[in-house]
């Protein structure tokens, strides 16, 4: 593994914050795919499927539906 994959692992081990977006709405793990990096993608993926909390999802469709 290369030390920037090893960094991020390590990041996201300590709560990294796989969720915050840039400006274009896009997060880390949205640009990992887009530009093709597989492994990234890879070490990414579980931390960003957990996002948003299903606590949150559930707060956000009840907003909506007042």
């Amino acid at each position: 593994m290369t030390q920037k994959k090893s960094m991020a692992k390590l990041l996201l081990e300590k709560g990294a914050k796989v969720e915050t977006q840039g400006m274009d709405g896009r997060n880390a793990y949205d640009l990992a795919k887009l530009y093709g990096q597989e492994q990234m993608y890879e070490i990414l993926k579980p931390y960003a499927l957990e996002w948003p909390p299903k606590k949150q999802q559930e707060e956000e469709v009840e907003e909506e539906e007042r």
